[in-house]
């Protein structure tokens, strides 16, 4: 009776979430986009754990140089995850894989165009900045179809509508938990696979210094290159404008050229490398990666007043 009640409770959820996403789809463009500035400025009055945090993480690292600075960038932080959100609820209202050109612009060098033309397998990390659903998107409509790793939401009925939409630029989906062998799999057989790997990885991951501070990386791509020697590209999708404008941004191909005999210490290389790659974006606008993250939970040490 309990897990009959549990499904019932989960679909309801899921039919009200569904009919909020119906409402932002029949909304224009710029109202949409006004409803989340609004949305992003009132989150960032009254959330005071989450602008504290925001806060917290910029003066850390270095990006404002006072607590002044540091709201500003959080405010306008707040108002980018709400875009984000409208972004990818109304995307496929625009963009289609026969137009993604037309929107989205692509910054590349010629070593990593080499790869792309020329590897038997790629894999692609990106991080939480601009519009990260979109370089999955963009890079399966238009450089290689990619096998990208996904967290399940807890709804069975939310999880299968996120699979759908994603599935429409011809990107495959698996999900994260015991997703290293079947990524492993993919690329063996000649596949590109894609990951996120800019949040704190907390036990399993490896100490790098990110943004100028310790933190905890993902090392998965650093585990995927070892056993397969498939190059790692790590790049963003940054917003230009309102209007489904954008720019993925592609840096250099990372290969490990000699290893150094000690396995952790090679991993620890390969993701300090695309950590800062990374890194390297995010300081071109801070606004459009998500501080709302517990990233250097272990290296900071002082308190915000």
């Amino acid at each position: 009776m309990k897990i009959k009640i549990g499904k019932l409770l989960q679909y309801i959820v899921y039919l009200l979430a569904k009919g909020f996403v119906e409402f932002i789809r029949l909304l224009p463009l710029k109202t949409a986009f006004f409803l989340a500035k609004a949305i992003g400025i009132f989150a960032y009055y009254v959330d005071f754990f989450g602008r504290n945090l925001m806060i917290k993480n910029l003066l850390h690292v270095g990006i404002a140089k006072n607590k002044l600075e540091a709201a500003a960038i959080a405010k306008k932080n707040y108002i980018h995850l709400l875009k984000f959100g409208i972004e990818f609820l109304k995307f496929d209202q625009y963009v289609t894989v026969e137009n993604i050109t037309r929107y989205i612009k692509f910054r590349s060098t010629p070593k990593a165009d080499d790869a792309i033309k020329n590897a038997k397998s790629i894999i692609f990390v990106s991080g939480h900045y601009g519009n990260w659903e979109i370089v999955g998107l963009f890079c399966s409509a238009v450089l290689r179809p990619l096998l990208s790793v996904m967290k399940p939401s807890l709804n069975k009925w939310i999880t299968d509508y996120l699979i759908n939409k994603r599935k429409n630029f011809g990107q495959e989906l698996c999900m994260k938990k015991n997703s290293l062998g079947i990524l492993l799999n993919s690329l063996r057989s000649g596949k590109s696979v894609g990951l996120i790997a800019d949040q704190d990885a907390r036990s399993k991951g490896i100490e790098t210094v990110f943004l100028g501070k310790s933190a905890r990386t993902h090392i998965s791509p650093a585990l995927l290159h070892l056993r397969t020697g498939a190059p790692i590209i790590a790049g963003v999708a940054g917003r230009l404008d309102d209007n489904f404008n954008y720019e993925v941004v592609i840096n250099d191909p990372i290969t490990l050229e000699k290893s150094t005999g000690n396995r952790q210490e090679d991993i620890r290389i390969l993701a300090q490398q695309y950590i800062k790659n990374l890194e390297k974006m995010i300081r071109e606008d801070p606004t459009q990666w998500m501080w709302y993250n517990t990233r250097w939970r272990k290296s900071i040490k002082r308190k915000i007043d």
